[in-house]
């Protein structure tokens, strides 16, 4: 992990330092997903089934907080995309086809969705968007978050590995990785909008909104 520091005059963050993984021991192997909650910075890791937190600080982070190990023998734990909702994390997993709810490091629910990819929380409309690249059926979700149904869903033919989701007022931004392209949609009808960026130079996994 690396943290850059505030924007400058001209809208650029410069980078200050590597701030993870600092212990050789460390869980933190191919990091994909980031989440914030309660001071400490979460991240998903692709290779050793874990969710490592760190402490924040006013300077940067500090050393691992904490490891949530969740490895079983012979199985794979393949996180992706991580996101926090009043206090509990919400975890991608593609081998078991489900999203996880883990409070205080315990999954305590599932939501299933096979091939999660992006998750992001949309806190006003008490929302989860999940992408999916299940190819019998690429798509991006929103879960309620109270009832963990599913609420819509969009689609679109150019879709078919929706990796980053942003949301900015009704329109929803989904980095396509497959068709190297940014799309966007409508948030209440679900409507396809426009391709906003296409011809992306390497494969988009993330995607974040800054006023920077």
């Amino acid at each position: 992990l690396f943290y850059y520091r505030r924007c400058n005059a001209l809208g650029q963050r410069a980078f200050k330092e590597r701030v993870a993984p600092l212990v050789a021991s460390s869980s933190l192997v191919h990091p994909y997903g980031l989440a914030l909650m309660a001071g400490s910075l979460y991240a998903t890791t692709q290779d050793t089934g874990s969710i490592v937190g760190f402490n924040l600080k006013s300077e940067g982070l500090t050393g691992i907080e904490r490891s949530y190990q969740f490895g079983r023998s012979g199985i794979k734990i393949a996180f992706r995309g991580l996101a926090s909702f009043e206090g509990c994390l919400y975890a991608a997993e593609e081998g078991e086809g489900a999203i996880f709810k883990l409070c205080e490091g315990h999954v305590v629910a599932t939501v299933p969705l096979l091939k999660p990819i992006g998750l992001l929380i949309d806190e006003h409309r008490r929302l989860l968007f999940a992408g999916s690249r299940w190819s019998g059926r690429p798509r991006v979700v929103a879960i309620d978050l109270d009832t963990h149904q599913i609420k819509q869903e969009y689609r679109h033919a150019g879709m078919t590995h929706p990796a980053g989701i942003a949301v900015d007022g009704d329109s929803l931004y989904v980095a396509e990785q497959d068709g190297l392209a940014l799309l966007e949609f409508d948030v209440p009808s679900a409507n396809f909008t426009r391709v906003v960026l296409e011809g992306l130079p390497d494969d988009p996994e993330w995607i974040t909104l800054s006023n920077c």
